[in-house]
């Protein structure tokens, strides 16, 4: 097994100087461990020279952000880690008294930063400058998370204790490692991504892709080495549901999965693509890993070595770990259970009880349930307010037989049967009055479904459509969707059959296509479009849009799923957004 160095120390004085220590997709630059210690050198001379002592740290290349951060502890500084780089919240976390640290990444509006890309980028028989003893006892670290008020939320962290998961995690899977090349989903700016992305690779010596997976058809470069992957739930299931090829045999990946949950089909249908079963990894900002467990198997989360568990009165899980500052047991906000053979059960969030007209009912039940009806791959449920008073909405990805009724029945008849199902459960007043389907849950990059999230969907009308699965790639995408006979694009046009008008279609198009690719764009002009079969509600269509920037135009097409009839096609062209 390989030897583990803690991140506080001299990672590069364990390492052969010319061994791989990272490479990148985008270019297939390699670095070297020879380079790195150069690179950290000289990222604390830097250091050093602008004086703060609180320093905001923010990259999107996790090589450069394991610079920074070696290079910040080892001058024995104030390390703040947001978790994305915008304007608003590095003001939020900054103060008057630090400086940034990063690769370019920060807004400009957070002003000028130390922008390590050149140092990153030193050959390996440049000089070190002479800087003298680590002062990495000195240093602290504090990684910030959405709080509950919506400002963000400092969860310091101890070295000793980061070290000491590290070590956890290297006696676990230290000897899968051997011989691999970690690739990641998520972002190391988070814990997760922070200990199995950033850390876990340089303590152990193993080489990593320092840009993060973005889409699930990148997982076909896994099958050109030995490696591991740092995944999300929401990437599993994207890989899951774009049928995406099994990787070759003799290439099958070791793959973690945490940040939310990750539905136990999902983990089942997984484990071909990949050739293993994925490994849960439960925890959180505040506490670190908890407990672990093999997907797709039905069976209980077991805790990490040195860590006790339990449940109090209340249901809340207790637990104890050498990852907390505190020495005694702390209550978490989630339920659980403990199983015959000692494992944990999770059993949803305690703070998920609420009120409706004096009634309590558990908000992760109403989603249990819902996932016994076999019409939902996943729900979230949660409290509005609607006309003066609270009531429950529920978020839902239909399931495949889900889908088939939102179809071929349309939305009410889903609801409905929904409704029925649930009523065996729940009294009236506690029914979900509001839905929102959707082709995903709207997950962060860490994979968690967000309150406020959630919340977003319910803001406003229904939408007018309802999107059934989705494909995203660089410039392109395709999304299935099925029309409401209640729909307004069908309001005010031919009154004796319902059809979807041509400029709805455009309108779709043009709407979709600034959601998905991520611009404000604007319609300059229609030179070409055929509309060749009329669209309707109760049947599924494929819209595929791909952006041509060289002719600053959109093509699209529908298409009836399933089928090569195609209802409209065209191109449009864009201008300036206004």
């Amino acid at each position: 097994m390989s030897v583990l160095v803690p991140i506080s120390g001299a990672l590069e004085a364990a390492r052969a100087p010319e061994a791989l220590c990272s490479f990148r997709r985008s270019d297939g630059r390699e670095r070297s461990w020879a380079q790195f210690g150069i690179s950290v050198a000289a990222a604390r001379a830097e250091i050093r020279s602008r004086g703060a002592e609180r320093w905001v740290l923010y990259c999107e290349d996790c090589y450069v952000f394991d610079i920074a951060l070696s290079a910040l502890l080892r001058e024995g500084r104030t390390i703040l880690v947001p978790g994305g780089a915008q304007a608003a919240l590095v003001a939020a976390i900054r103060g008057e008294d630090s400086a940034l640290v990063g690769d370019g990444s920060f807004d400009p509006l957070s002003g000028p930063s130390l922008d390590l890309r050149a140092i990153a980028q030193a050959p390996p028989s440049a000089a070190p400058p002479a800087l003298g003893p680590s002062r990495s006892s000195e240093a602290s670290l504090s990684l910030f998370t959405s709080g509950s008020t919506g400002e963000p939320k400092a969860v310091p962290k101890r070295l000793g204790q980061i070290e000491a998961e590290i070590a956890t995690l290297h006696e676990l899977w230290g000897p899968a490692l051997e011989g691999r090349a970690i690739f990641s989903t998520v972002s190391h700016q988070h814990i997760y991504g922070l200990l199995f992305f950033a850390l876990l690779p340089i303590c152990s010596g193993t080489p990593f892709c320092s840009e993060r997976l973005a889409y699930p058809e990148s997982i076909a470069e896994l099958g050109g080495r030995s490696s591991a992957l740092v995944a999300s739930p929401a990437f599993l299931k994207r890989a899951v549901e774009a049928r995406i090829p099994p990787l070759p045999a003799g290439r099958e990946a070791l793959v973690f999965s945490s940040g939310g949950n990750l539905p136990e089909e999902i983990g089942r249908a997984a484990k071909p693509v990949f050739g293993a079963d994925i490994l849960e990894i439960y925890g959180s900002s505040e506490t670190g890993g908890i407990a672990y467990r093999r997907s797709g198997l039905g069976d209980p989360y077991r805790p990490f070595a040195g860590i006790q568990v339990g449940i109090a009165e209340d249901g809340r899980i207790r637990l104890r770990s050498p990852y907390l500052a505190e020495s005694g047991f702390i209550t978490i906000d989630d339920l659980g259970e403990i199983s015959a053979d000692g494992g944990l059960r999770l059993l949803g969030r305690a703070d998920s009880v609420v009120k409706i007209e004096e009634k309590r009912v558990s908000l992760a039940e109403v989603e249990a349930r819902i996932a016994l009806t076999g019409l939902s791959r996943e729900a979230r449920a949660l409290a509005l307010e609607s006309a003066g008073r609270q009531v429950i909405g529920v978020a839902l990805s239909p399931s495949e037989a889900g889908r088939a009724i939102l179809v071929a029945e349309g939305r009410h008849a889903l609801v409905a049967r929904l409704r029925e199902q649930l009523s065996a459960y729940f009294a009236p007043v506690l029914l979900p009055r509001k839905w929102r389907f959707v082709d995903a849950l709207p997950a962060n990059e860490q994979g968690k479904v967000l309150k406020e999230n959630l919340a977003r969907l319910f803001r406003g009308k229904e939408p007018p459509f309802d999107l059934l699965a989705s494909r995203i790639s660089g410039s392109s995408f395709e999304l299935e969707m099925c029309f409401p006979a209640e729909c307004p694009y069908f309001e005010g046009h031919f009154p004796t059959r319902k059809i979807l008008p041509a400029v709805a279609q455009i309108d779709i198009v043009m709407r979709l296509a600034s959601e998905r690719l991520g611009a404000s764009l604007a319609l300059a002009g229609i030179p070409r479009v055929k509309f060749q079969k009329p669209m309707s509600p109760f049947v599924a269509y494929v819209l595929a849009v791909r952006r041509n920037a060289s002719t600053g135009s959109l093509e699209f097409s529908f298409k009836e799923s399933g089928t090569d009839i195609v209802c409209s096609s065209g191109r449009l062209v864009l201008g300036a957004a206004g």
